[in-house]
């Protein structure tokens, strides 16, 4: 994957867990218990944010 893939799909994946965090905002209680164990089953997402940085990071210094 290229470089610009990659900060295509770490920016995809941070958008939209930055739109759950503002959904959450919006429930009632029990919707939030609902919505808050969708968000825990999304914390590989966080793990793919941490690698991807990682590739990038790679990239940028074997660019330089």
């Amino acid at each position: 994957m290229s470089y610009e893939e990659l900060v295509r799909v770490h920016n995809a994946i941070w958008h939209f867990l930055s739109i759950c965090k503002v959904h959450l905002s919006t429930l009632d209680e029990r919707e939030w218990a609902d919505f808050y164990e969708v968000m825990e089953q999304s914390k590989p997402l966080y793990k793919i944010l941490e690698d991807i940085d990682v590739k990038l990071t790679e990239l940028e210094r074997s660019e330089k």
